[in-house]
This record gives C-alpha cells, sequence and structure tokens, in this order.
C-alpha cells in the first residue's frame, strides 16, 4: 500500500526487504557447514576443562 505508493513516487523500480536478523541466521545456518571451524574450539575448551586450575575459567 503506502510504501508502493512511495516507490512509485521516487522512481523506485525494484525494492529490497531485509528479513528479519534472527531468520538470517537461521537461513545461513542451515547452507553454512562450520564443523571445521568450531571443533577445534571445542576440543581447546574441553582440554582447558578437564584441568582443575582452569576449569574456573569456563564457568
Amino acid at each position: 500500500g503506502q510504501l508502493k505508493q512511495m516507490c512509485n513516487e521516487k522512481n523506485i523500480v525494484q525494492l529490497m526487504f531485509q528479513h528479519c536478523i534472527i531468520h538470517q541466521q537461521a537461513l545461513c545456518a542451515t547452507y553454512v557447514d562450520i564443523n571445521h571451524a568450531l571443533n577445534p574450539i571445542v576440543k581447546m575448551v574441553n582440554v582447558k576443562r578437564s584441568h582443575g586450575l582452569n576449569h574456573r575459567q569456563f564457568s
């Protein structure tokens, strides 16, 4: 309605809409495989947590 009328007045032919950020992240998560980046991080955190003196850093 009103948005289309404003676009016509300003001679905007094509208008791109941004979806909700959460929805964009959900769509991206279905296409991007981040296991190659996440696995070393998870391993490092697990090693740090396994040592008693460092355990409180991740609590």
